[in-house]
């Protein structure tokens, strides 16, 4: 009969730790409560980003930024800025060809100091003869936040629609 009783001690006491543990678990902890800042932030600099508000973009772009699209290298050259100033000046001056901009997003999510965006880029861009180009192509943009600031901005895109627009025969 004691050794019924230990038993039964025993597995409450079991049950009451996992069910403490559970609970502690549900508290929002520094995962969440990150997650929750780097949404705060992210979402207005991407919204922003994609409507070309680069006073808004240098407002929540920190000092040592980074902004880089491996993926444009053999498109457009090399695409790695270090800096605000570098950042904002490529925004201000590159991006200045580009007509429009929208996002279709399929995915995004926020975990931790990290956000990404992954959905189809529908845009237009002036090319240097003076016609436009219009393509619709996968991306993705992978940001870190810390102390309420962009620190990393990266693009991924995939360009062949683009270079198939660029070829088209033009009307």
């Amino acid at each position: 009969m004691l050794h019924h009783q230990l038993v039964n001690a025993l597995l409450g006491l079991c049950c009451l730790t996992m069910a403490l543990d559970g609970a502690r678990a549900a508290e929002p902890g520094p995962y969440v409560r990150q997650s929750e800042q780097t949404r705060q932030v992210a979402e207005p600099y991407f919204k922003a980003y994609l409507n070309r508000d680069w006073d808004t973009v240098a407002g929540l772009l920190a000092e040592q930024a980074s902004f880089g699209d491996p993926t444009a290298t053999l498109v457009f050259g090399g695409v790695q800025h270090q800096g605000r100033q570098a950042v904002l000046k490529l925004f201000r001056e590159s991006y200045a060809a580009i007509v429009q901009m929208r996002f279709q997003a399929r995915h995004s999510f926020h975990s931790g100091h990290y956000a990404v965006f992954s959905g189809d880029l529908d845009w237009t861009l002036r090319m240097q003869d003076g016609r436009e180009v219009r393509s619709v192509m996968p991306f993705v943009t992978s940001l870190r936040i810390e102390d309420g600031k962009v620190i990393q901005h990266q693009d991924l895109a995939d360009y062949a629609p683009f270079l198939s627009a660029v070829r088209a025969p033009r009307p």
